[in-house]
């Protein structure tokens, strides 16, 4: 979903699934980091997209956050405000 609250663009994308464990929660927007083990070996994945989401949104003074209830959802927020 896309809206405007409080002079900020929210942009809000979830899906439904496995969700993501707590532990893992502080780790997701590090750089190479990997969530799923299983793709360690994958050479098309190197762990930086989600630490390249949250650089670009920082670069614009935005924010991105997570709500995620495993066996459940997952939910990506950005806010990015308006000029």
């Amino acid at each position: 979903s896309l809206y405007t609250e409080k002079k900020e663009a929210v942009f809000s994308v979830m899906n439904t699934g496995s969700g993501i464990s707590q532990n893992e929660c502080e780790l997701i927007f590090d750089r190479f980091y990997k969530v799923d083990k299983s793709r360690g070996l994958d050479v098309k994945s190197f762990g930086m997209g989600l630490y390249i989401v949250k650089s670009i949104i920082e670069l614009h003074k935005g924010t991105i956050t997570l709500n995620t209830e495993p066996d459940k959802f997952t939910e990506f927020i950005i806010r990015i405000p308006l000029q």
